[in-house]
């Protein structure tokens, strides 16, 4: 937000630090649970060089944890284009350099090759019939069952499709993809019981309802954590995903599986880039892609509050997608949003969140201990300019911003109140 000068930013100190001071603050439950390196996932599209795309991309300047191999060229048709003849030229080579930097995979098992598919001819987001389910259930069980091998131990997890809610994704029914869980499931855990099984993840809003319906048709029976896209538009804050994923864990809840762990497996917005696109992707991006400050903004608060509210693995979508990428079109250049990225994995990292607060006046704060003790807090207001009074333990502390910049905090600051705004800070005590 812009304001012209220093009285439009006092106006709106004051205009919104009272205004809803009748409100009251919504807390959140603790985790105590310490956040883990693969909490941080990742995509990327262009590790290896293809001929379909006109740059390759490094290996991300950010460390990750956790890598899902989606939109790679690597799910069902293109590793079995025609029945038994197998392709493993580039998964071989994501799987080696996941390995080379200790990252882990989750490759999500899915999509329908033509020649497998019940119904062939049906347009889908990707080829014709991708869409469908297999009109022969022992095809998918080969496939499971070659990949599953093949990757025994080296894969830690896979994913039974995309987004299934949509129907360019997935337009069999609900009972259809029970029963390619349930193959699949039954298929991995016999030939590598120590691989993880992720549900397929439905997306958005709208998933709600498919997820309903498939836990309740007895698909949380083949899952040993539950998927979700959790996509709130692009012109949503973070902050509204705390709402999606309460939601979300309600339903699992409901349906007796409070123990599962979920995944958001796949989560973005489209950020500007400063460099010019590729010409095939030229006009993909929308007029409201977040500026470099908003974007590193949104990725820091959504990291934050995914942990907060629940989840146990956030994969970014994605690291070089043209439009949604946190690095420039030539896939070398990291956009403010990578240092953002960065800076929040090691602000949480080994940290458990003891509390969430959502104040009267819009300002969020998380609270964060290690090894058990008060430590720090995170905290910003999504509305713009607000103060924030530290509590006692942070009388002695300094503030890290998203760049990494450090400075102590002030007697003004202490006595007043520290300024605070869409970007979060850390506030950390002084031993």
């Amino acid at each position: 937000m812009r304001l012209g000068g220093l009285l439009g930013v006092m106006l709106l100190l004051f205009a919104v630090v009272p205004s809803d001071a009748k409100r009251t603050a919504r807390t959140h439950p603790a985790r105590d649970q310490a956040v883990p390196g693969t909490y941080f996932g990742m995509h990327i599209h262009r590790a290896v060089p293809m001929p379909a795309d006109p740059t390759s991309t490094p290996w991300p300047t950010v460390p990750f944890g956790a890598w899902r191999l989606w939109d790679a060229r690597v799910a069902w048709p293109w590793l079995e284009p025609q029945p038994g003849e197998w392709d493993f030229s580039l998964l071989d080579r994501y799987v080696a350099l996941a390995e080379s930097a200790h990252v882990e995979v989750l490759l999500p098992l899915g999509l329908c090759p033509s020649w497998a598919s019940a119904r062939p001819t049906e347009p889908s987001a990707y080829e014709p019939g991708y869409a469908s389910e297999p009109k022969d259930i022992e095809a998918w069980d080969r496939y499971v069952d070659t990949v599953v091998t093949r990757y025994r131990g080296r894969i830690k997890a896979y994913e039974i499709w995309n987004e299934p809610n949509l129907a360019t994704f997935f337009s069999g029914h609900v009972e259809d993809m029970v029963r390619l869980a349930q193959t699949a499931y039954v298929r991995i855990k016999k030939v590598d019981p120590a691989a993880v099984v992720v549900s397929p993840a439905a997306t958005g809003r709208s998933g709600i309802e498919w997820l309903e319906s498939y836990l309740s048709a007895g698909g949380g029976r083949w899952a040993d954590a539950i998927g979700y896209h959790f996509y709130v538009g692009q012109d949503d804050t973070p902050e509204s995903m705390s709402g999606l994923i309460d939601r979300v864990r309600a339903v699992v809840d409901k349906q007796g599986l409070p123990a599962r762990p979920i995944w958001n497996t796949e989560t973005g917005w489209q950020v500007q880039a400063r460099q010019a696109l590729p010409a095939a992707f030229k006009g993909r991006v929308s007029s409201g892609a977040l500026e470099d400050t908003l974007a590193a903004a949104f990725v820091a608060r959504a990291l934050v509050l995914g942990w907060a509210f629940g989840l146990d693995r956030f994969y970014w979508y994605s690291w070089d997608n043209y439009r949604m990428g946190l690095v420039e079109p030539d896939g070398t250049t990291p956009k403010p949003a990578a240092a953002a990225f960065r800076m929040v994995r090691e602000w949480l990292l080994g940290a458990s969140v003891t509390n969430v607060t959502e104040r009267p006046n819009g300002s969020w704060v998380v609270d964060l201990a290690r090894d058990g003790q008060r430590r720090a807090v995170i905290a910003w207001n999504p509305k713009g300019p607000a103060r924030f009074q530290p509590p006692p333990f942070l009388r002695r502390a300094t503030t890290r911003d998203l760049a990494g910049v450090r400075r102590a905090l002030d007697r003004e600051e202490l006595r007043r109140g520290l300024v605070i705004g869409p970007s979060p800070i850390l506030i950390e005590r002084l031993d």
